[in-house]
C-alpha cells in the first residue's frame, strides 16, 4: 500500500533498493565499451553485473541444462 513501483524480471519483482538512474548511464556505457553491437555479448554481460549487483550465486547444473535446451529449442 506504499505505492511504489518495482522493476520486475520475468514476472517476478524485484524488491531491493535500486541504483539511481545515472548508474543505469554507466552501466549502459560500459556495456558498449565492452561489447559494442554484439547483441548476444551485451545480453549475457548485462545479465552477469545485475547478478553481481544482487550477489546471486553462479548458476547450478540444471539451471545451466535448461539455457542449453532453451537455445536449442528456440
Amino acid at each position: 500500500a506504499c505505492g511504489t513501483a518495482f522493476a520486475a524480471e520475468h514476472g517476478v519483482p524485484i524488491l531491493y533498493p535500486q541504483r539511481p538512474h545515472d548508474a543505469d548511464a554507466e552501466a549502459r556505457a560500459a556495456l558498449d565499451r565492452l561489447c559494442g553491437g554484439d547483441a548476444a555479448r551485451r545480453a549475457s554481460v548485462a545479465r552477469v553485473m545485475r547478478r553481481l549487483r544482487r550477489n546471486e550465486p553462479p548458476p547450478g547444473w540444471l539451471r545451466r541444462a535448461l539455457w542449453w535446451l532453451e537455445r536449442r529449442v528456440s
